[in-house]
Parts: structure tokens; C-alpha cells; sequence
């Protein structure tokens, strides 16, 4: 339940509108982005075996999505899927020893381009109605959890659980950030605290399930998939 709640809170600025007005090209890049992480995964299925059963092709999945959105997607994809405790933890350990590598060299790439001219937003919002309070606290965990029960009474109700409540709560989320920014934009701040608390805490959780001996024996092959799938 922890997991919903989580996608939920921090999709709280996930105004469809905003996005498209301000992203411009930045979201063309992101497509393409997407994109070529798909492929990617799709070549390293193909050339990297996983040999991790049935959760092999769970876990190109959700490593995809780790890489196209972050530790958000790979929770909520590892969730929906029902990802084993002890891969969950192999994959985290192999993929970030990658990513770590790769943000590196990006980072090393970015050097010669400290002189850019690329402006970048600042938010100053001095509003009280913007501060993380008791308040907007109380207001962001109701509504978030609003939102979860609504997915998961859809994902019952409707789909019989055929499909898992984290889409459906997402969907909601974002139709409802986009369409009521006044509502959802002033608790973005007190929402984000409590959404990163909780996928901390799912993170905590799912290491402490975690079985060392299986991470050392498949992470090897976890490492080189990530790396041909980035």
C-alpha cells in the first residue's frame, strides 16, 4: 500500500499542460530518450540472459523504466509485477554500480559546456500556502490516499485485479493535477517529503528481505545487461 501512496504523492506536479507549455524540445529529447532505452532493453534481453526465471523479463522491465523515469517507475513496475525481495535488491545493486558510471561520464561530457548561455527556472515561492506544514502535510497524505483507494477500488471493481492499482492511481493523479493545479501545485512541497519517505522506506524494506549470496550470484549478469541497455 506504501508503494501507491508513494507514486501518488509525487505526482502531485504532474500538471500535463505545464509540461507541454514549458518543455519545448527538452520533451522531443526525452521521446527520443525513451525510445533508445527501449530498444536498448529489448537488444540486451537478446544478448545478455538474465537467468532469473520468471522474473527475468520483469526485471528488463522494470530497469527500463528506471532509466526512462527513475527509482519511482522501477518501484512502481517491481510492485505491479511482483518482483521477488532478493532480485529487487540484486538489480538495484548491479544497475546503480552502471548508472553511477554512466552519470559520471555525462557529467564528465557537461565540463566543456559550462559556459552555456541555457537560462535555468528558479522557483521562489514565499507564500505560506507552499510551505511544508502540518496542514499541508494533513491535506497532501488525504488526498493522496483518496487517490490510491480510488485505484485500487478501479483496479478491483472494474478490472476484477487484472491490473494493478499503481496505473490507474497514477492516471488519476495526473488528470487531477492537471485539471485542478490550484488544489494539487501549493501541496507539491509538503507532498514530495512524504512521497521520497516512502519509497525510502520501501527501499529499506525490500534490502532488509534481500538474501546477499543470490545478489552476489546474479548481479554479474544484471551488470552487464544494464550497461547494454543504457
Amino acid at each position: 500500500m506504501l508503494v501507491p501512496l508513494a507514486v501518488s504523492l509525487l505526482l502531485f506536479d504532474a500538471n500535463l499542460k505545464r509540461v507541454i507549455k514549458h518543455s519545448g524540445t527538452l520533451f522531443m529529447c526525452f521521446i527520443l530518450g525513451s525510445l533508445g532505452t527501449i530498444l536498448g532493453t529489448i537488444l540486451g534481453v537478446f544478448i545478455v540472459p538474465l537467468n532469473l526465471g520468471s522474473d527475468g523479463w520483469k526485471v528488463a522491465s522494470a530497469l527500463a523504466a528506471r532509466h526512462i523515469g527513475g527509482a519511482v517507475n522501477f518501484v512502481s513496475v517491481s510492485e505491479t509485477l511482483g518482483i521477488s525481495a532478493d532480485v529487487v535488491v540484486a538489480s538495484l545493486a548491479a544497475d546503480n554500480l552502471i548508472v553511477a558510471i554512466y552519470f559520471g561520464f555525462l557529467f564528465y561530457l557537461a565540463k566543456s559546456d559550462n559556459n552555456s548561455n541555457i537560462k535555468t527556472a528558479e522557483f521562489k515561492e514565499t507564500d505560506k500556502k507552499f510551505d511544508v506544514g502540518n496542514e499541508n502535510l494533513s491535506c497532501s497524505l488525504a488526498i493522496g490516499c483518496l487517490l490510491t483507494f480510488l485505484g485500487n477500488f478501479i483496479s478491483k471493481e472494474v478490472f476484477k485485479g487484472n491490473l494493478s492499482g499503481i496505473p490507474i492511481t497514477t492516471l488519476i493523479t495526473v488528470f487531477g493535477a492537471t485539471l485542478l493545479p490550484n488544489v494539487f501545485y501549493p501541496l507539491v512541497k509538503s507532498s514530495s517529503v512524504v512521497g521520497i519517505l516512502l519509497i525510502h522506506l520501501f527501499f529499506s524494506v525490500t534490502g532488509a528481505a534481500g538474501n546477499i549470496s543470490l545478489v552476489i550470484k546474479t548481479a554479474p549478469s544484471i551488470v552487464v545487461f544494464s550497461f547494454v541497455q543504457i
